[in-house]
């Protein structure tokens, strides 16, 4: 397999401001935000991210608190708990609706309380659907030291080498044109066109399915 999956809802207070106003109201809005990432291995310790895609599932939702409702922390909470009731958040088994709306009301209880007195705010809150993929592809590195080792430009010249396992097309072509070709440390041959997306995915050769050695 070229990749392992995870998937998760993520809940983030992104922005956390008090407002001063002269009847002070708190201000939830919630967005529902689709992200998918994708991670591939720098080295053997070190994982970078390649690709990060963020889509919106639907259109904000915005809860307002009334003053006198703000102005009581027991209203305050079964106000904001009542309300997230109602909205349809998602549940999944390592986020439930629950434990969402129980850290969406303990930053808004938080907000709501000031040294000077009781303040108005504004919580913007992003709930993610998380989609994560690990492609178990050869380090940069491992890759450069494969191209060090093993690239060379062959000629119509040199001997008979074979075929190409990927594209299964002669490794020399028949035309005049030189050809660039990688030798893999188990001795396989392939057009470097072929085997370095290969690579961007596997720490394999296709052919015998030797690892590709990484730096500790």
């Amino acid at each position: 397999m070229a990749t392992s999956t995870g998937r998760w809802l993520s809940v983030d207070v992104k922005r956390l401001n008090r407002v001063q106003e002269a009847k002070p109201t708190g201000m939830v809005k919630i967005s529902f935000i689709r992200r998918h990432l994708k991670l591939r291995r720098a080295s053997v310790n070190d994982v970078v991210v390649f690709d990060d895609r963020r889509t919106t599932l639907r259109p904000d939702l915005f809860l307002q608190v009334p003053n006198q409702v703000l102005l009581h922390p027991p209203s305050h909470e079964n106000f904001i708990s009542a309300s997230l009731s109602t909205l349809g958040l998602p549940i999944c088994p390592r986020c439930s609706h629950d434990h969402t709306a129980e850290r969406i009301v303990s930053h808004a209880l938080r907000l709501a309380a000031a040294p000077t007195g009781l303040m108005g705010y504004f919580m913007a809150v992003e709930l993610r659907d998380v989609k994560v993929e690990h492609f178990a592809g050869t380090s940069r590195r491992a890759i450069e030291k494969l191209m060090e080792k093993g690239g060379f430009v062959a000629e119509k010249s040199d001997q008979e080498l074979g075929t190409c396992s990927i594209c299964l097309d002669e490794l020399i072509s028949s035309s005049d044109r030189t050809e660039e070709l990688l030798r893999m440390d188990c001795s396989h041959l392939y057009h470097q066109s072929c085997i370095l997306p290969w690579l961007e995915k596997q720490n394999t050769c296709p052919y015998c399915r030797r690892e590709v050695e990484e730096e500790e």
